[in-house]
């Protein structure tokens, strides 16, 4: 689901002496066969080109400013680093899944809750805990492990994110 397989793509690729930051990415998305979801601020870039693995390409976009550019199942997204993907927020809370109390550490928080269909990485999570008040607030997800059994009892996320300010 991260394109891996694509390592195997050897290409060459080269902009104008000025292209913009979204026409990159979109080349980038062509090359990988995927869809794009450009969130970032479009900023100009000189003398882009690349030769190598397919794959490769997305280290270098992260090299050029202050982006993410990560593969997520199918999608290349690319995003400003300081802000969360728009309209991709997780509410949790006691009353939604949340699964013991949430763990302040050096990047923000980890919380642990229920799978659902909506949380992705990069997206946002509003913690509302009543015994930790002080990890409430939003976060931007950087990390989102889950804990999946068959015939056992975990069945959930947990996402390590960072503070949103």
């Amino acid at each position: 689901m991260t394109g891996y397989f694509l390592s195997g793509n050897i290409i060459s690729s080269n902009q104008t002496s000025s292209a913009r930051l979204s026409q990159v990415s979109e080349k980038i998305a062509k090359d990988l066969d995927m869809p794009l979801n450009f969130q970032a601020t479009d900023i100009n870039i000189g003398n882009y080109t690349h030769s190598g693995a397919s794959t490769k390409q997305v280290d270098k976009l992260n090299d050029m400013g202050n982006i993410n550019a990560y593969i997520d199942d199918d999608t290349l997204i690319v995003k400003d680093s300081d802000l969360p993907l728009s309209n991709v927020i997780t509410i949790v809370n006691a009353e939604t899944g949340m699964i013991g109390i949430p763990e302040l550490t050096e990047q923000g928080i980890k919380v642990s809750f229920l799978l659902d269909n909506r949380t992705k990485l990069g997206g946002t999570v509003r913690v509302k805990s009543k015994i930790n008040p002080a990890a409430n607030g939003d976060y931007i997800i950087y990390k989102l492990n889950f804990e999946v059994a068959s015939r056992d009892v975990p069945f959930y996320y947990i996402a390590e994110a960072r503070r949103r300010f």
